[in-house]
């Protein structure tokens, strides 16, 4: 499972997908009305990601939305997602997270910490119509061969050389 965390002054205020061997109560937030996740992401000081397997990132994109900074764990997708406007983490183990959320602290408390204010994404809409221009256009950057064999496609950039021969 995943673990995203909304946390409020240092204390865990919600967790949404966890599995806990310690006996900690967690709250799912199924189906929950938008006015409710609302005053979740209003209570809170920062979103925890700590999950290890992710698929889209979306909770990254909610909580800037929302303008909540974020602590997530050090995963290709988090990093694809949130880039420099999130805080990560590395390892496996509890000592690890806390040493992560000490820097963390300390880095918001400096107001030094990364920002989610302006990290790019994009709409549903957007999203679908990017997909359909790779499918349809072949806007694609990578083609998978019947054989198996992956194929880069270059980037259409003309050299000053090819230019000057157009004019």
């Amino acid at each position: 499972f995943g673990c995203f965390s909304f946390v409020h002054h240092g204390s865990i205020l919600l967790e949404k997908g966890a599995s806990s061997k310690s006996g900690a109560v967690h709250f799912y937030l199924q189906g929950i009305s938008d006015e409710f996740l609302k005053a979740v992401y209003d209570a809170s000081t920062c979103l925890l990601a700590a999950s290890e397997g992710e698929g889209f990132g979306l909770p990254l994109i909610e909580a800037a939305r929302h303008g909540l900074p974020i602590i997530a764990r050090d995963i290709a997708v988090f990093r694809e997602v949130a880039d420099t406007h999130a805080f990560y983490f590395s390892g496996k183990e509890p000592q690890d997270l806390a040493g992560a959320i000490q820097d963390w602290l300390a880095l918001f408390h400096a107001n030094r910490h990364p920002k989610s204010e302006g990290m790019p994404w994009l709409t549903w809409a957007q999203s679908a119509d990017r997909l359909k221009r790779i499918l349809t256009d072949e806007e694609w950057l990578y083609q998978i061969t019947p054989e198996g064999e992956i194929r880069s496609r270059a980037p259409s950039v003309s050299t000053p050389d090819q230019e000057a021969s157009h004019v």
